[in-house]
């Protein structure tokens, strides 16, 4: 959300010569926003944007209240909703005929939409699943907890994530998890690895990840060169070192091609 206002502020906010003597600075308008990743989050986001008519295009929230049209009328995704990854789980269920299942989902708008979207589905009188227990949980039970006592199936907050049964693995080990389709971006190592600070300036943010990236900073002053607290980055740092693709990685780029896409045909239809 801060992050969402800090664009907002230079790009909806004009800045007057009239009230500001000396002002220069050009306004550069917003045309839109892509995420945050969390459907709360993205909630939040949304309900900023429309006020300014902002177009938002979420690449990883999959709350089904986000369909709503009326609500969210500038709000578009490249997921589908939760209501499909609840429909999968449920034809799981009655695949292996597994009739009597409890359900664990997280505080918050994903975990408790998405098992609403579940258990209207298990409701229904076609279903031969029973739902002999459910509770919304804010942390994960103990290793003790899991042994040997169940069959589990995650829902894509899970996917394909190993850090979810890190230490757990025996315990997980036949589960299932749902994913959504996101297949891995043909030359995106390749093109990533060889930028730097000098050849990627057309990104405003692109020091400070760097920065980020490898604890360093770009020094300012010649104070900051001989500062031995501080470690200097040189430019040349291997962005190929430990690279690990996100997951959602082609979610994003799909994303960003959806507002290229849009902004063409706007051109297309009122500039010419």
């Amino acid at each position: 959300m801060e992050q969402t206002i800090a664009f907002l502020r230079e790009g909806v906010a004009q800045c007057s010569c009239c009230q500001t003597p000396g002002c220069n600075k050009k306004s550069v308008p917003v045309v839109a926003i892509v995420g945050p990743g969390k459907s709360s989050a993205t909630i939040a986001v949304q309900n900023l944007l429309q006020v300014f008519r902002i177009p938002q295009i979420g690449y990883s929230a999959t709350t089904p209240d986000l369909s709503d049209k009326e609500q969210f009328g500038y709000f578009m995704r490249v997921v589908p909703s939760d209501v499909w990854q609840a429909q999968a789980i449920n034809r799981l269920l009655h695949h292996y005929n597994w009739t009597y299942i409890a359900v664990l989902y997280s505080a918050g708008n994903y975990g408790e939409k998405g098992f609403e979207a579940l258990e209207r589905l298990l409701n229904q009188k076609k279903s031969l699943v029973c739902v002999a227990y459910s509770e919304k949980i804010k942390s994960l039970a103990s290793e003790a907890e899991y042994k040997n006592r169940f069959q589990w199936i995650g829902s894509d907050g899970w996917a394909d994530r190993n850090d979810v049964v890190e230490g757990l693995e025996d315990e997980a080990e036949g589960s299932f998890s749902i994913r959504i389709h996101a297949p891995k971006v043909p030359g995106f190592r390749a093109y990533y690895s060889q930028l730097n600070p000098e050849n990627n300036t057309v990104n405003p943010w692109f020091r400070e990840f760097w920065q980020q990236k490898f604890g360093c900073q770009f020094a300012v002053s010649k104070e900051d060169k001989n500062n031995e607290n501080i470690r200097i980055c040189t430019g040349t740092e291997d962005l190929d070192k430990e690279y690990k693709e996100d997951p959602k990685l082609s979610q994003v780029i799909n994303s960003i091609r959806v507002v290229a896409f849009g902004l063409k045909a706007m051109y297309q239809d009122r500039c010419r």
